[in-house]
């Protein structure tokens, strides 16, 4: 990062450097362990390239052009230059003596690395044949180890993530991030269903706190005491304890059942059961109603909330992702 804004300061190219600062700390290892086999050093990486060496070598009746390659600290030919070969009849190579040396894996590309690690990478860069097509072999080999890795430990990783999501959540987001095309997708992903998963818990909860309020309310003694044209119209919370608590849960049910907190139902209730609940709701707490109706209408209330309860939970829909429970 230093010697790139140095170069920017001198209107000189940074492309390199920020592809460098990009790569993950796997990459960026084999991409210096490569410009060490050939025999660069990053401060140069900004310079013009240089043209490689080259130089012309008469074999026989042709010339043969050959490059040095600072890999193997050899010449090495780069044209087609071919003679026949009077002792055996045949066409051979002139640069190579007709035959190609074997592909050895540069040493440094495989220092400190896992021995399992380390030879798969190395059956890679041969397979590729060596050179910057075997770099680039073990840059995706590494890659593709370093996300096998993530995956099998993608429980930990969720785990760590979420520390507190129960045992049927954690299925469902290991699910949805085994689907993804990787780990950090799948990670990316998770975050979208546990956000749906803390707003569905948080309903919920709205909805066992408000079938508790109102069955506590429909079955209470004193509610013939605070309900009615007249009862309804007046706050007795100063003369009786009792009728105080009860329209004090006539109010708090009231709060829950609001169209905020339907909303947070939405995959804990049906749509039928929140329409219902929102027409009962608008009035249905209303204590100047007679006793029978606005008992009539808390029950109906309790009805559709309960109703929650009894849906089957083999298949859920959390955010824009379908989970199926095993």
């Amino acid at each position: 990062n230093n010697l790139a804004a140095a170069a920017a300061a001198e209107n000189r190219p940074v492309d390199r450097y920020v592809e460098l600062a990009n790569m993950s700390p796997d990459q960026q290892e084999l991409e210096l362990q490569r410009m060490q086999v050939m025999g660069q050093d990053i401060k140069t990486l900004l310079e013009p390239p240089k043209p490689p060496e080259t130089r012309e070598v008469k074999k026989g009746d042709r010339i043969i052009t050959e490059q040095f390659n600072p890999q193997t600290g050899q010449f090495e030919q780069i044209a087609d230059a071919e003679r026949f070969n009077p002792n055996s009849g045949t066409v051979v190579n002139v640069g190579t003596g007709g035959e190609s040396a074997p592909v050895v894996t540069p040493p440094v590309l495989l220092q400190g690395l896992p021995p399992e690690v380390g030879a798969k990478l190395d059956a890679v860069y041969v397979a590729a044949g060596g050179g910057k097509d075997g770099i680039d072999a073990m840059n995706k080999m590494t890659d593709k180890l370093s996300e096998q890795d993530r995956r099998a430990s993608s429980a930990n990783i969720l785990a760590d993530s979420f520390p507190n999501a129960t045992p049927e959540e954690m299925t469902q987001l290991k699910s949805v991030m085994d689907a993804a095309e990787n780990t950090e997708a799948g990670l990316t992903r998770a975050r979208e269903v546990r956000g749906s998963q803390r707003k569905a818990q948080k309903g919920k909860q709205f909805q066992g706190r408000a079938v508790s309020l109102l069955k506590k309310i429909i079955e209470n003694p004193q509610l013939n005491d605070v309900i009615g044209s007249l009862e309804g119209s007046f706050d007795t919370r100063l003369f009786s304890d009792a009728e105080a608590e009860l329209i004090a849960d006539i109010e708090e049910a009231g709060n829950i059942l609001t169209a905020d907190n339907f909303d947070l139902m939405t995959g804990v209730l049906s749509e039928s059961d929140i329409s219902i609940l929102k027409n009962l709701s608008s009035g249905g707490l209303n204590r100047k109603r007679t006793e029978e109706r606005f008992i009539s209408d808390v029950q109906g209330m309790i009805d559709r909330l309960s109703t929650g309860n009894d849906q089957s939970t083999s298949e859920q829909q959390v955010g824009r992702f379908t989970v199926r429970a095993k």
